[in-house]
């Protein structure tokens, strides 16, 4: 699209030897003071631009809400608002996110309302863009919004109401004594992210992707977060990043280091309606002197004041152990606690026999055939009134074949113990950690609102691309961007 643009205005040789790309798509976008018209949060009328900034997305440069995924200073440059709540990470660590919204409302008139112009009649006559409108993305605020991105269009005319259920994933602390690669997941302050303040996996994934395109073709593309130790792609680059696109479709990309997902975590999950765009539900000076045909409403806000909380812990603590691994050896051999004690008994007694009659050199002690003859009967004697199944049986009795049965019940007894003492083990060393529901109730605000995008559908605005031909047109101007 970009290429149409500048083809349009007979300058193409020329810009594509010397003209930066980003800073083309920098001055052709629509601004967020055009775009955005009307903003309320929680029914209270707020400044638009004070609520939303510029980033880049997939998409192009959009206007979000409550967006801080990168330590680019998007929410340093909003001004706090008394009238709204402010995300408290629970974990107590400084991770940058005291400018995250929260609220505690939910339902239809709470959360984030925004009336919006795409201007359509602004539209370059060569546009591709199929209808007019804009696309809403809506994501996790500390994530770069390109990996897990929920989005929904909204054309003119109309009013889309987007319904957000959360989802909660914890981690109990005692996983961090685990290996990142045994537990499978890593908590927001123990890796450090070039972008970003705190870990997240889509960022991780996303500084993956740069550092594929940076390796390859020795740039960036310019969607992506500045970086200044590579370039922003330009048009000669145009062959490299579409042959890598190419070479990468159908395969399983990895990122070394390996992008684990969080232990800690938030999913959101959206339902939506459209319906027409009523001027009655919105005060007369938005919709003043505008043709309302042209304009676009969202709406975004929580579906359910609770929802899902998730709580990930070790297989293994000692409770489980000392109950899974107690019922393994009762269900063997019946023994239990008390049958810890009589065996120490046992050996203590045996010991200090042993000790005390060597001690008065009594000969009939020193031979070590008669040491091992009383041990056989001081456990024969013990066999009678412990509480080990089967020994008393086999000790009893005098008879070989008796000897021999019991035996081979004995035997099973312990290789069964052997068998389900491995598989536990096993299974915790292959899956060290289960998930549980912790609470079907947990407020909505202990959690973050979402981050909320607006992208017009057509990323080149047309008035602006005036912008181009000014520069070009005038030599001292454009030298300025040069190389």
């Amino acid at each position: 699209m970009l290429v149409n643009v500048l083809a349009s205005i007979g300058y193409m040789c020329v810009i594509s030897g010397r003209y930066k790309n980003d800073q083309i798509i920098t001055r052709v976008h629509q601004t967020c003071e055009d775009l955005l018209i009307y903003c309320t949060f929680n029914r209270s009328p707020k400044n638009c631009n004070e609520m939303f900034n510029l980033i880049k997305t997939y998409d192009g440069h959009c206007c979000t809400f409550n967006y801080a995924a990168l330590n680019e200073g998007n929410l340093d440059d909003i001004t706090d608002d008394e009238d709204v709540e402010y995300y408290v990470d629970p974990s107590g660590i400084d991770l940058k996110t005291s400018g995250i919204v929260v609220t505690s409302e939910s339902g239809r008139g709470s959360g984030l309302s925004v009336v919006f112009n795409v201007e359509p009649n602004d539209y370059p006559k060569w546009s591709l863009t199929p209808y007019h409108g804009a696309k809403i993305l809506i994501t996790d605020p500390t994530d770069y919004p390109e990996i897990t991105v929920l989005y929904k269009y909204v054309i003119i005319g109309e009013t889309l109401d987007i319904k957000v259920e959360p989802k909660i994933f914890q981690s109990d602390d005692d996983i961090r004594r685990m290996p990142v690669e045994k537990r499978a997941c890593m908590f927001h302050e123990e890796a450090a992210l070039v972008h970003t303040y705190r870990y997240s996996t889509e960022t991780c994934k996303t500084e993956c992707k740069m550092r594929n395109y940076a390796d390859h073709c020795g740039c960036i593309p310019y969607k992506y977060p500045n970086d200044k130790a590579s370039r922003v792609c330009d048009f000669e680059d145009l062959q490299c990043l579409n042959n890598l696109r190419a070479a990468k479709t159908g395969e399983e990309k990895t990122c070394d280091p390996v992008c684990y997902i969080e232990c800690r975590d938030k999913k959101y999950s959206i339902t939506s309606d459209v319906m027409p765009l009523l001027a009655d539900f919105y005060p007369p000076n938005v919709t003043k002197g505008r043709n309302i045909s042209e304009l676009s409403s969202l709406r975004v806000y929580f579906a359910k004041s609770t929802c899902t909380c998730y709580d990930r812990m070790l297989l293994i603590d000692f409770n489980y152990f000392v109950a899974t691994y107690g019922g393994v050896f009762s269900l063997s051999f019946g023994a239990s606690i008390i049958t810890l004690f009589e065996l120490m008994y046992l050996l203590l007694s045996i010991v200090f026999k042993t000790l005390l009659r060597s001690l008065y050199k009594e000969n009939k002690f020193n031979s070590v055939t008669n040491m091992l003859h009383h041990t056989v009967l001081a456990f024969k004697r013990f066999s009678k009134y412990c509480t080990l199944h089967g020994f008393y049986y086999y000790y009893s009795s005098s008879s070989w074949w008796v000897h021999i049965i019991w035996s081979i019940i004995i035997g099973s007894s312990v290789t069964l113990c052997v068998y389900l003492s491995h598989m536990i083990w096993g299974k915790f060393v292959d899956n060290p950690t289960f998930t549980v529901v912790e609470s079907t109730h947990y407020p909505i605000d202990r959690i973050s609102f979402p981050a909320v995008t607006v992208c017009d559908t057509e990323i080149i605005y047309g008035p602006n691309t005036s912008n181009i031909t000014r520069i070009l047109r005038h030599k001292s101007e454009l030298e300025k961007y040069w190389y």
